[in-house]
């Protein structure tokens, strides 16, 4: 069953977070596509040329509504704060979460990277339309430590600029023994980052880090985590500033 995958998932939460290599995009990845795995099946993309806001893309932007708060504020849970009588109360109210999805496992949260792992509970939800994973929110002593939410690829980097501003900086992650390439956005701001995975793009994350080339917006977006300051402060290793957008 999918629950059964997401608790799996969670359970190993502490490995990515404690990996050495982008454990910010290893687990935007893993949210992906680990759930898409359970649910369905998981298609790994190549990349693409800049396209328009799809259907899926306009759900997917609900999750990001400015409505009641702003990120890092999410549908009035706040990092540091909200707790998860604050969740169970506030995730049946909004319009695009299957209600009848919303569950609660036990799992495991690094309190920052390099250290203490500690237990944690885990909040999570599923969206109405498409049908699939769309949101899990993580407790530790009954307040919210990270809010992961599930893209399955369907928002492209351009739209998330559009809608919340250029990123302050990236990185970039090639792999060691093969041709892919993890990039992963960085918010300060608002405590957020988000990550594409690029099939068969180890030279373009190259020419990017190392030639200066722009960013593609039709880079497809994996998902998007809202974290506690420590976590975006510690992405800055290894990173560069926001290059701009290769014109369309």
């Amino acid at each position: 069953m999918c629950e059964e995958k997401l608790t799996r998932f969670l359970n190993n939460l502490r490995l990515y977070k404690i990996a050495k290599v982008n454990r910010f995009f290893c687990l935007l990845i893993i949210l992906a596509g680990y759930i898409s795995v359970a649910c369905g099946g998981l298609s790994y993309f190549k990349v693409p040329t800049v396209r328009p806001i799809t259907e899926g893309e306009s759900v997917d932007l609900d999750l990001f509504s400015d409505d009641i708060c702003q990120v890092p504020c999410w549908y009035g849970l706040e990092l540091g704060k909200s707790t998860k009588t604050d969740a169970l109360a506030i995730l049946p109210t909004i319009p695009f979460l299957n209600t009848d999805t919303i569950e609660e496992d036990e799992t495991y949260y690094q309190i920052l990277p390099g250290g203490e792992t500690v237990t944690a509970t885990g909040v999570h939800a599923d969206c109405n339309t498409p049908d699939r994973h769309c949101v899990a929110l993580i407790y530790v002593e009954d307040r919210l430590v990270a809010m992961l939410f599930f893209l399955d690829n369907s928002l492209t980097i351009r739209t998330l600029v559009d809608h919340f501003g250029p990123p302050d900086f990236i990185t970039g992650h090639p792999q060691v023994d093969g041709n892919n390439c993890d990039l992963s956005y960085f918010w300060e701001a608002k405590q957020m980052y988000a990550g594409s995975r690029l099939e068969g793009g180890k030279q373009t994350c190259m020419n990017i880090f190392m030639e200066g080339e722009l960013i593609n917006g039709g880079f497809p977006i994996a998902g998007i985590q809202i974290e506690l300051p420590g976590y975006i402060e510690s992405g800055k290793e290894d990173s560069m500033p926001w290059p701009g957008f290769i014109e369309p």
